[in-house]
């Protein structure tokens, strides 16, 4: 995992074990053969399976502490929005200004990507990061110039953040249909993986706590089931950009954001909180990494299916090719050194686990901010 964010990146703590990863990946020995030709060989590696963004909301009203105490003394007990003249449960705070200025420049980001599948977690901050990341994006037009059709927004509750906010009280955020009165480009025919009476029944007392990974279990059962619906083509309505697939198709795409190899990719966004990111990074890479509000979490899943593989030529005797996965080599180097690497962040101390065995798997998970 690599962290760049900012604010809280510990350049040294990087740089230390980034030494001690390559001392230890040059005592991993691999035994191949090679053919007189092999320097003509070219090397493969594993292709790019499928590209999850996680996207953290923006800033919200009720991180100024005056505006938090002031609608937690209030009769109503709720936030008010200004700009859309609505009222919100103390869970549901929607965007500030900061936070609404900040969310439109995610749009630049991704307005040159193809994503099929944007889910949101239906609270209100989360929807309105989601739609103003889209803006005016990822629509398809005919020759006419009438819109043919556009990326909708999956609402899945799954994705919410950690209840320990509403333990003795209702979950705060509003059903879809009720959001779409409000908000555009919401796909009303998507069926969530969890809906609120499967949170509170089966996550909300074990979210109590408090925890930074409070929500690790929910986030392993969502995903994994996100994971398995898109495996078996059970997400409805994927969406292609006519003209981002157009561009990968000819060779000429180019985004600062997407790596060779990774045009192709299946694309899914996910708009979500900061303890389900703390959980998802916890599940994937086995250790805590703090992601800003606005900020982008990149995870890049490589087909499990295939090798990295070293060969001598096309004409290959039998045994004579030596394959092993990103697994095998990190289950090489602790089944030498059993250590575990403690790494200072500026945010605070934590421990690397052992990598979990997920879906996604082999991945790579890169954290970027903007600010």
């Amino acid at each position: 995992m690599y962290s760049f964010l900012s604010k809280y990146f510990n350049h040294d703590g990087f740089n230390k074990i980034t030494k001690k990863l390559e001392a230890e990946l040059e005592q991993v020995k691999v035994k191949a053969e090679f053919e007189d030709d092999y320097q003509n060989d070219i090397p493969k590696f594993p292709p790019v399976k499928r590209v999850i963004w996680f996207v953290r909301h923006g800033e919200r009203i009720d991180n100024d502490k005056n505006e938090k105490k002031k609608a937690r003394e209030s009769k109503e007990q709720c936030y008010y929005s200004e700009d859309c003249n609505r009222k919100f449960k103390l869970d549901n705070s929607p965007l500030n200004k900061t936070g609404i200025k900040r969310a439109k420049i995610l749009n630049k980001v991704f307005d040159n990507i193809n994503i099929q599948h944007i889910f949101a977690s239906p609270y209100e901050r989360t929807l309105q990061t989601a739609l103003l990341l889209l803006g005016e994006s990822h629509k398809n037009f005919d020759s006419k110039g009438n819109l043919e059709n556009e990326l909708k927004i999956k609402v899945e509750p799954g994705f919410i953040e950690n209840m320990i906010d509403c333990v003795n009280k209702p979950i705060g955020y509003e059903d879809i249909n009720e959001l779409a009165k409000h908000h555009s480009r919401l796909d009303i025919e998507y069926v969530p993986i969890l809906n609120r009476e499967d949170l509170a029944r089966d996550y909300k007392e074990e979210e109590s706590l408090e925890s930074d990974i409070g929500c690790f279990n929910r986030v392993e059962y969502v995903l994994n089931q996100l994971l398995y619906n898109d495996k078996k083509q059970c997400l409805k309505n994927p969406f292609f950009n006519k003209s981002l697939v157009d561009q990968i198709e000819k060779g000429n795409y180019h985004s600062e954001w997407i790596q060779p190899g990774e045009e192709s990719a299946e694309q899914i966004l996910i708009v979500t909180h900061g303890m389900l990111l703390n959980a998802v990074h916890n599940h994937i890479a086995g250790m805590f990494t703090y992601a800003a509000q606005t900020s982008i979490v990149k995870i890049v899943e490589l087909d499990p299916s295939r090798y990295i593989v070293i060969r001598g030529g096309p004409s290959l005797k039998k045994n004579t090719r030596t394959r092993f996965t990103r697994y095998e080599i990190l289950k090489k180097i602790r089944e030498r050194d059993k250590t575990r690497y403690e790494i200072s962040q500026k945010i605070r101390d934590f421990t690397r686990y052992e990598t979990r065995d997920t879906r996604l798997s082999p991945p790579l998970i890169v954290i970027l901010s903007l600010y």
